[in-house]
């Protein structure tokens, strides 16, 4: 029998039913802040990989292009960074999905809002929200563009006949990429202060 089950079911309907659309917009912000924390958790990895993968193409470049075998090693070990920097890439991208699929949720108790005050900053944070989650899609495809050139330029160092101008057109290549990648980065970070500002905001007059 399933009596338990649409007991259960009826519960959950009863409790929902008499729950605000400010408690509601509450809690499914408390759900967005874990999402937010493993995005923080997974750009702190990427700086730490970044560091560690920077230190070891200045040791490359402290060698001379006839230490092949000495290169060689360096480039493998930055190359094997680059694999553990798209991993952790991936898992920011899946925490931004979920967390724009969260904000999208919030939405909808915009209309059920009463206080207009509270309305209007609801509808600002997450005008906000949406553009630093689309912003962040431009940043995701500008990283992979230079994780793609920097498995090149590892390549290149292993390689034991590389001249120093494919080497440099390369360089040039990934330093491009960066350009780019730094340009959607600060970007997203504006959209992520202004983000904090308006969430602090709403906050102070949220029930």
């Amino acid at each position: 029998m399933n009596v338990g089950k649409c007991l259960f079911v009826f519960i959950v309907i009863l409790l929902q039913a008499c729950t605000t659309p400010e408690q509601q917009i509450t809690r499914l912000f408390e759900e967005l802040g874990k999402y937010e924390t493993n995005i923080s958790e997974h750009e702190n990895q990427l700086v730490r990989l970044e560091k560690n993968q920077t230190a070891l193409y200045n040791d490359i470049m402290t060698l001379g292009m006839k230490q092949v075998d000495d290169i060689a090693k360096l480039a493998d070990e930055a190359e094997a960074l680059i694999y553990q920097r798209e991993k952790q890439l991936e898992a920011e991208y899946e925490s931004i999905k979920k967390a724009t699929k969260q904000m999208e949720m919030i939405n909808r108790y915009t209309s059920d809002i009463h206080d207009e005050t509270l309305k209007q900053r609801l509808h600002q944070l997450i005008q906000t929200g949406e553009k630093r989650y689309a912003s962040y899609e431009k940043l995701y495809d500008h990283y992979h563009t230079a994780l793609t050139a920097e498995k090149k330029l590892c390549r290149l160092f292993k390689q034991p006949d590389v001249t120093l101008a494919d080497l440099q057109a390369q360089i040039g290549e990934v330093n491009d990429a960066y350009k780019k990648l730094f340009s959607a980065n600060e970007q997203f970070n504006e959209y992520t202060q202004r983000y904090n500002r308006e969430k602090k905001q709403l906050y102070k007059i949220l029930p």
